[in-house]
């Protein structure tokens, strides 16, 4: 999941690839419980979540902040350098489900 330009490449994943102006993303690995924060192909944090059913991703434009959740739970929360115009982004694999939340 993540965020990235409304024309963002459905073949690609968020914040593994740079597209234009960049994409952020987080990818979680359910086997060691880990998330890898990435934005525009860097690996920016490694955010530990454990026993989450629920994942998050968000962005705070005014701190420019990126910010992970697990269990409605804040994990990590990392700045970044330059901040788009950004859609959110879903990319699904593996029998993946999602429900999406928007929120203030």
């Amino acid at each position: 999941m993540g965020f990235g330009f409304k024309d963002f490449p459905f073949s690609k994943m968020p914040g593994r690839t740079k597209f234009k102006g960049g994409s952020i993303g987080l990818t979680f690995n359910s086997t060691s419980e880990k998330a890898n924060l990435y934005v525009n192909k860097e690996l920016l944090a490694e955010c530990k979540i454990e026993n989450a059913e629920t994942i998050g991703l968000g962005i705070s434009k005014i701190s420019m902040e990126v910010f992970a959740t697990g269990n409605g739970e804040l994990v990590r929360t990392e700045r970044v350098k330059e901040m788009g115009v950004y859609y959110p982004l879903v990319n699904l694999g593996n029998g993946n489900k999602v429900k999406v939340l928007f929120d203030e």
